[in-house]
């Protein structure tokens, strides 16, 4: 967690809040270090300092089926996660240095293929790929980004067996640089001189 190790000035809290246990726990926290928190909304802009945050799909925007499935899956497993709640995860774009870096939460392929049936602005340089890269990705999303580098945040020898395979060989497919914490290391992305994109890993 990264409540009490650095500044924050704001959270953006998925409305869904579930499973409950959870939600109350992330409350708890940011209420100690006293944080103030927002409901994500899409459309929502915040500028901070030369970085620029959009919200482009949240909870709010599932269905009532999908809300519905999300609140009954915490009321029957408060500790766990289920596809509905990993679908209201918070999509964002990140743009700094005129680089944008979508960030995509837990979204599996259902949430994926909302946003993409929805129309939304997809394309990006750096796409930060969902769910630790399992295999439920939606290859029409992995296209709409257009990203030239893509970023999995994963545990080394984690028991789901992320990054799927599948997953990684469409990135490459693609014609995305793929970078992965569990080979990497800690992964910072560069802008060159030129716009050219440098990534530099610890290992």
């Amino acid at each position: 967690q990264i409540v009490g190790h650095m500044g924050i000035d704001l959270a953006l809290l998925d409305p869904l809040e579930s499973p409950a246990g959870n939600a109350r726990r992330v409350h708890e926290l940011l209420d100690a270090a006293g944080v103030p928190t927002r409901t994500a909304r899409a459309g929502e802009r915040i500028d901070v300092g030369p970085v620029r945050w959009l919200t482009l799909q949240a909870g709010a925007d599932a269905g009532p089926d999908q809300a519905r499935a999300a609140g009954d899956a915490g009321g029957q497993r408060a500790a766990s996660e289920s596809s509905a709640e990993n679908d209201s995860s918070i999509l964002g774009r990140i743009t700094v240095q005129g680089i944008g870096l979508v960030v995509t939460g837990d979204l599996e392929t259902d949430g994926q293929d909302r946003a993409v049936t929805a129309g939304l602005d997809l394309r990006a340089d750096v796409l930060k790929v969902a769910h630790h890269g399992s295999a439920r990705q939606s290859p029409d999303f992995l296209a709409a980004t257009g990203a030239r580098l893509a970023l999995v945040s994963v545990g080394a020898g984690n028991s789901y067996g992320h990054p799927a395979a599948r997953t990684v060989d469409a990135l490459g497919l693609l014609g995305m640089r793929v970078m992965r914490t569990d080979r990497n290391g800690a992964v910072a992305v560069v802008v060159l001189g030129d716009g050219a994109l440098r990534a530099v890993s610890r290992r």
